[in-house]
């Protein structure tokens, strides 16, 4: 079985810590003991990510390249933005990195890179009076700002990605 790592990679997917020191467009909270970035203590357990999370994430950080900064394509956004020191990976500078963690099966959070208070990660862990959100739910509430806005364009873009978008069971 593929490492989160190893699934992260094949779609050039960063994995960091918490606090990422490049401005990705979105990467993976790992406390696999083989990222660059981990910190000596890890605060927030994760677990592997499997091939159709990856592929979520992948789709998402194509979305954001595509939509929000108009390129044609991943390939072109990173050709033209992502300093060479950071490629293969999705980087501008400016950019609020997105910081996927994976705390269990469909038990999903982020963190901004800017987000300087209040918890790290949100949803907090859920309790006896919350639920937690599996990947497609967490994402439609990060792109659409946690339903303020009405995003047409996600809704269209997940029905065009059947690969990524799909129902891990039925694919």
């Amino acid at each position: 079985m593929p490492t989160t790592r190893e699934l992260c990679e094949a779609r050039q997917i960063p994995v960091t810590s918490s606090h990422p020191r490049w401005m990705y467009i979105a990467s993976v909270c790992s406390d696999e003991e083989d990222i660059e970035e981990k910190h000596p203590w890890s605060l927030w357990d994760s677990v592997p990510l499997t091939a159709h999370d990856a592929d979520m994430i992948r789709s998402y950080i194509e979305y954001v390249c595509t939509g929000f900064y108009g390129r044609d394509s991943f390939e072109d956004f990173v050709d033209r933005w992502t300093p060479d020191k950071a490629k293969p990976y999705a980087v501008i500078g400016g950019h609020n990195t997105i910081v996927f963690l994976k705390r269990g099966d469909n038990d999903w959070a982020y963190r901004q890179s800017t987000w300087n208070r209040g918890p790290t990660f949100m949803p907090q862990p859920a309790t006896g009076d919350g639920e937690p959100l599996d990947l497609p739910a967490l994402l439609d509430r990060i792109v659409t700002h946690n339903g303020l806005l009405d995003k047409k364009d996600w809704t269209a873009w997940k029905a065009a990605r059947p690969e990524a978008f799909a129902p891990e069971v039925a694919r």
